[in-house]
């Protein structure tokens, strides 16, 4: 997955998160890649904030497997930056 796929994907997961009551979650993840200057630091918060979301109890599998899958291919992204 390349970095637009996984703006793209953070948008779908912001749009799950807002659907299954995590608004202020969403709005982390929209908020992100709003306010980020580079794609790296874009990566690097969604990462951050996707870590935090992936130990809430009550999402959705939908929702869990889109959030692990993203946190994945961020990593190999920033990996690849370094």
């Amino acid at each position: 997955m390349d970095v637009f796929e996984c703006y793209r994907e953070a948008n779908n997961l912001a749009s799950l998160l807002d659907q299954e009551g995590a608004k202020e979650h969403a709005d982390l993840i929209l908020n992100a890649m709003a306010e980020g200057c580079t794609g790296s630091e874009i990566c690097m918060a969604l990462k951050w904030h996707i870590k935090d979301i992936l130990k809430l109890d009550f999402l959705s599998k939908e929702a869990k497997k889109c959030a692990r899958l993203l946190h994945k291919d961020l990593g190999r992204i920033l990996q690849a930056c370094d």
